[in-house]
């Protein structure tokens, strides 16, 4: 017998990898993106935070990644030089100190991650042409939950650190 939960996660699951194959570069389920954008998930994800913090004139630091995300050090500076190696990420000495190192995006990382946040929006907008107001709200509420059960894990079980 199937346990429904099964199914919840692994719905969960897929509608993620959907999700995030679309909004990268708008490939298709079993296409894989090809615009330029980093290879991993990983390096997309820090290159599309650091654009949202730094959109605006903000500053962000490799600490301030490691920290937001739980992450060491070494695997933080892997993504970040892949980012660099890739001609997407710079590392600039912060005028006020000179140890930390300031992340900046070069030209050709701005331009992946404008025509990305476009996506982004476009995207979300039709996730939910089908829901109501009420419905919408109703799936935030739940997914919000699921994901709390989720950082819970099995009774019993240590979470991981």
């Amino acid at each position: 017998m199937i346990v429904l939960s099964a199914l919840i996660g692994h719905a969960i699951i897929r509608t993620a990898n959907t999700i995030r194959r679309r909004t990268v570069c708008g490939a298709a389920d079993g296409e894989a993106p090809d615009c330029g954008a980093p290879a991993t998930a990983a390096q997309n994800f820090f290159l599309f935070q650091i654009y949202r913090r730094t959109r605006d004139g903000g500053s962000v630091y490799q600490r301030d990644l490691e920290r937001e995300f739980s992450l060491r050090r070494s695997t933080a500076s892997g993504i970040l030089a892949r980012l660099e190696e890739g001609g997407l990420l710079r590392r600039e000495t912060s005028p006020g100190d000179a140890r930390m190192k300031n992340l900046v995006l070069t030209d050709r990382a701005l331009a992946l991650c404008r025509a990305r946040e476009r996506r982004i929006e476009d995207f979300e907008k039709a996730l939910v042409r089908g829901l109501t107001r009420q419905e919408q709200e109703q799936l935030l509420t739940l997914l919000e939950r699921v994901r709390l059960s989720a950082e819970e894990g099995i009774p019993g079980e240590e979470a991981e650190k």
